[in-house]
């Protein structure tokens, strides 16, 4: 299966050390690689069933089910334990 842009940018994120987990232990914070000096930060939630993202993208895509970069880069964090 082709990995998507999403997958590659996701990855390149966790290789980057752009994901960490909050203090209260049910939402991570994702940043963006910095341009300019200026660094953007989206969080996400994992609390289950439904996770959610505070990207634009993520909003307006309008279903829960959807993984924007930001949740996809949380889900390979877990899953490598990065």
């Amino acid at each position: 299966m082709p990995t998507t842009n999403y997958e590659k940018r996701a990855k390149a994120m966790v290789a980057m050390g752009l994901v960490g987990k909050e203090r209260d232990g049910e939402r991570w914070q994702v940043k963006m690689p910095a341009l300019r000096g200026h660094q953007r930060s989206f969080y996400v939630n994992t609390i289950k069933p439904t996770s959610s993202c505070t990207c634009l993208e993520y909003e307006a895509a309008n279903d829960r089910e959807f993984f924007c970069e930001h949740k996809l880069a949380v889900r390979y964090f877990q899953e490598t334990g990065a």
